[in-house]
């Protein structure tokens, strides 16, 4: 989902896999995603 651009829903999924088994590797995934979401570049956004 992540690579088609469905973030969201991307989301959605490793969630539910982490409700189901919480060491699997959609822990790691989320916080990718997670960590892409948080990504703020202030020479971007103020030139």
């Amino acid at each position: 989902m992540r690579r088609a651009g469905r973030f969201a829903e991307a989301m959605n999924l490793y969630s539910a896999a982490l409700d189901k088994d919480p060491n699997s590797p959609a822990r790691t995934a989320r916080e990718m995603l997670e960590a892409q979401f948080a990504f703020f570049c202030k020479d971007i956004y103020n030139p």
